[in-house]
């Protein structure tokens, strides 16, 4: 019976997926993987232990059907197909000031471009040293006790529902400037 294991569900386009066969045979003769990540690439197809395992990126944010077919030496052959989503994440954010007198309370408001359907991540650097602030939410706001120029950073991420992934991360960076009364 065919299987596979994927090592992400979610993932953005670019980003390099693992595909590992887990097909059960009872027959102790070499199988055949044929691939097809239904993007129009080639099928690989390869026999043998070398082929049960290979990796993948899609270069276009949508919902591709994957498939594994194995065969034995005899014919019999079982295809599972499943899908895998390519999300697109382009990070931006807007602030409310971008010049404030110190100590003040900065705004921030991502204005990012995300096709993910699931839970996104949005990890945010305020370029002062302190923690970053990381979380679900797409506001946050940060208090500045010193005048500077400090470097704002946002990364997003869509997270995998179902499993852990490797996946490509997206920033923005914009400077704002803090004056001295």
């Amino acid at each position: 019976m065919a299987s596979f294991d994927m090592s992400g569900g979610h993932v953005c386009p670019g980003a390099s997926i693992a595909f590992t066969s887990t097909s059960a045979y009872t027959s102790t003769d070499p199988l055949t993987y044929a691939w097809n990540f239904g993007d129009g690439t080639p099928v690989q197809v390869g026999y043998g232990a070398a082929m049960s395992s290979t990796s993948h990126s899609f270069t276009t944010a949508r919902v591709y059907a994957v498939a594994l077919t194995v065969t034995t030496t005899s014919g019999v052959h079982d295809t599972l197909t499943q899908l895998v989503s390519i999300e697109k994440a382009v990070a931006s954010f807007a602030v409310n000031a971008t010049n404030a007198i110190a100590p003040a309370t900065i705004a921030f408001t991502s204005t990012s471009l995300i096709t993910a359907t699931g839970p996104i991540s949005y990890v945010w650097d305020f370029g002062d040293g302190s923690p970053l602030s990381v979380g679900a939410t797409y506001t946050t706001a940060h208090y500045y006790s010193l005048s500077g120029i400090y470097p704002v950073t946002l990364t997003v991420t869509p997270l995998a529902a179902a499993r852990a992934s490797p996946t490509r991360r997206h920033s923005a960076s914009r400077r704002w400037r803090r004056r001295s009364r």
